[in-house]
């Protein structure tokens, strides 16, 4: 529905133009059936653009209230149909005497009918894709009692959604026809549908249910491995009788097929002429459907067969069945006939039961009375443990080696010290014991004298000292030896080393030396 009509014909519509109950704008013509027409139209105030079937009344009174009744039943029913691959229905209503309108979702795509002329034949992810949606939509409408009848690839469009480029919307519940060239039409009123694509029992007039548009789908489905249907001939009438009578033409085992064997299983069951021999519902198809999804992703499918319009599948690797007569052939007893022989020997069944219980029990109590036995007299005796004496603790060890800190300054060589002992100039390298924080004081000449609190686990510290007067204690000239110095590494003196005796015997204290005699204490 995305391309308009277009021709003489649409330039003389008189409802090109019109607007609707109010709020429908035609603007161009999109298909037209018998007594019915399918325009584009924009709706008020929403801006919205939809599919307005238009049916005008009048003419022949016998027919009018027909077409009035049926319209109204396409329109209750159809609006139920929420699938998202079924094409949506908004409104429907009436204008006075003369129109009957629904609106609908209007569909900017590709029918299949054009895919499957222009690249034909489709790979088997595309078809088992295309073939899923159509079979979802046309479960709900079998669910509501509504059989399509008129199955066609024309009927199904192909659309943009996200990242599916083939997302499905099958149209023509009895609503919806598109009028393309070359398209294959039905009037958008007719009920015996398309030729090709129409059931040997509704070719007959038969009475039909789901079983019909899953041979229609058969059709399709063949035409998109083989690029046209299984049946062609001059006229109608020969693709109907070939339809009545004929096998359809064996598909080559190739392309999509050998990709997916299912799929030719598929096919072969949804054209079979009796519809006893097709899948009961869609929901056969869809597990069929499954199958070759799984083929596809590289499963092992073993060949499917069809048991009363039921699939059976037997799991990859599963035993062949067993000839006719076998052991394994056997029918297996029900679980009320072992009930039966179990109640019919009960009593005897009891009595043994606990006589070999009693008998075990017997037989157990006297294994364990001996094994008692045998291990109290086998003990050894056990001797006395020593007293052990008291250890004294391990001295205490860091628990962890922190890695030293480097202490960098601008300017350079500034004086760092730490609780008023010089440690070094910068660059430093300080080893703070875990887990203390150290805090030191950098000095320069000429600059201000900077604090900082430096952890035992920090990589490195920078320091940026802002000029100013330096004080007496902010020189930044190696110190005199008369100064307390410590070692840039961070190491103490242990104090586990006792003091050195005095070298008399009366103790007393050495006499005090000058400052030029004081020696650091920590100095090699």
């Amino acid at each position: 529905m995305s391309t308009d009509a277009t021709g003489p014909t649409a330039d003389r519509d008189p409802l090109i133009g019109r607007t609707i109950a109010g709020r429908y704008r035609v603007v161009s013509a999109l298909a037209r059936g018998g007594m019915s027409r399918v325009y584009r139209a924009e709706q008020h105030p929403l801006g919205r653009t939809v599919a307005l079937k238009v049916l005008a009344v009048g003419g022949d009174p016998a027919t009018e209230a027909e077409f009035r009744q049926r319209f109204q039943l396409e329109a209750s029913v159809c609006a139920r149909l929420g699938h998202p691959n079924t094409v949506r229905v908004f409104d429907h209503g009436g204008v006075g005497q003369e129109l009957l309108f629904i609106a609908m979702e209007y569909l900017d795509g590709r029918t299949l009918h054009e895919v499957v002329k222009t690249e034909a034949p489709l790979p088997a992810a595309r078809i088992v894709n295309i073939a899923r949606q159509i079979a979802g939509s046309l479960r709900e409408a079998h669910g509501l009692g509504l059989i399509h009848r008129d199955l066609k690839p024309a009927n199904v469009v192909l659309m943009q959604h996200g990242d599916d480029e083939d997302f499905v919307k099958v149209l023509d519940f009895g609503l919806v026809k598109q009028l393309r060239a070359n398209d294959e039409l039905t009037g958008v009123d007719a009920v015996v549908g398309s030729p090709s694509y129409m059931s040997p029992e509704q070719i007959r007039a038969e009475a039909i249910d789901e079983r019909s548009d899953l041979y229609s789908l058969g059709v399709i489905l063949y035409s998109c491995v083989a690029g046209r249907p299984p049946f062609v001939a001059d006229n109608s009438v020969g693709v109907l009788l070939a339809h009545l009578n004929n096998a359809p033409p064996a598909l080559p085992q190739t392309g999509a097929l050998a990709a997916s064997p299912t799929l030719g299983f598929i096919i072969k069951a949804c054209l079979a002429k009796s519809p006893a021999d097709r899948f009961a519902d869609t929901d056969e198809l869809i597990r069929a459907l499954r199958l070759c999804e799984l083929e596809l992703r590289g499963g092992v499918v073993p060949p499917p067969t069809l048991r009363a319009g039921r699939l059976v599948a037997n799991p990859a690797g599963a035993a062949a069945p067993p000839p006719p007569g076998s052991v394994a052939n056997v029918p297996e007893p029900s679980a009320s006939t072992i009930v039966s022989a179990l109640r019919s020997r009960r009593v005897p069944l009891l009595a043994a039961t606990g006589a070999m219980a009693g008998l075990f029990l017997l037989l157990g109590s006297a294994t364990l009375a001996a094994a008692a036995w045998w291990w109290w007299t086998s003990k050894p005796p056990v001797a006395e443990a020593p007293p052990v004496a008291p250890t004294a603790p391990a001295p205490a060890t860091d628990a962890v080696a922190p890695a030293p800190v480097h202490v960098s300054t601008a300017p350079e060589s500034a004086v760092v010290r730490h609780d008023g002992v010089v440690l070094g100039t910068t660059p430093l390298d300080l080893a703070i014991p875990y887990p203390e924080v150290w805090t030191i004081t950098v000095s320069a000449e000429g600059y201000e004298p900077a604090t900082v609190r430096v952890p035992w686990d920090a990589l490195r510290q920078r320091v940026v000292l802002k000029p100013g007067a330096a004080s007496p204690a902010g020189r930044s000239a190696p110190p005199s030896d008369g100064a307390r110095t410590r070692p840039p590494t961070g190491t103490q003196p242990k104090a586990s080393e006792p003091a050195a005796p005095p070298t008399d015997a009366t103790s007393a204290p050495p006499p005090r030396k000058s400052g030029a005699d004081l020696k650091d204490p920590w100095a090699p």
